[in-house]
């Protein structure tokens, strides 16, 4: 795994590692609010699929982990598993 302070690029690539993984925990979050029954008969009639819209900014945000990991050299199997998992 590369020195986070090794260039800009990498540092940057560990910054938005963070980010994607905070955004997920949002998104974790907003999916147990949505998954309530009123929300979900609100969100049916309404015409909105809230769990198809965090599904896909979860795939998303997967994808740009992994790809950053790749990057730093890191690890990426469990977040493989995961996107494997939701697709």
């Amino acid at each position: 795994m590369k020195n986070i302070f090794e260039s800009s690029e990498v540092f940057e690539a560990y910054a938005r590692i963070d980010l994607a993984m905070y955004g997920l925990n949002q998104l974790q979050a907003e999916l147990s609010k949505a998954s309530k029954p009123i929300n979900s008969m609100i969100d049916k009639a309404c015409g909105v699929d809230k769990e198809a819209e965090i599904k896909s900014d979860a795939i998303d945000l997967l994808k740009q982990i992994i790809t950053d990991k790749k990057f730093i050299d890191a690890d990426y199997s469990k977040e493989m598993q995961y996107l494997k998992a939701i697709t």
